[in-house]
């Protein structure tokens, strides 16, 4: 695994974990250094799905402003 792709798999980890508390603060940092509001949890879940589930608005907002893809399987 290279240093990048590591990079972007903790990233990824990250915000899907603050997505699941409802962090709008740390959502909005992550996506801030270039984390990917289109990512996935380990199971496949998309996080702009995982925040309209825990009914979390302004995560869902912040998701959605920084380009999340509504059409995601």
């Amino acid at each position: 695994v290279g240093t990048a792709e590591a990079m972007g798999h903790s990233q990824s980890k990250h915000l899907t974990k603050a997505v699941k508390k409802g962090d709008a603060a740390a959502v909005r940092r992550i996506l801030d250094r270039g984390g990917d509001p289109n990512t996935k949890d380990e199971n496949g879940k998309p996080a702009l799905f995982i925040a309209a589930e825990n009914a979390t608005l302004e995560v869902l907002i912040e998701l959605l402003q920084r380009g999340a893809g509504v059409d995601q399987e």
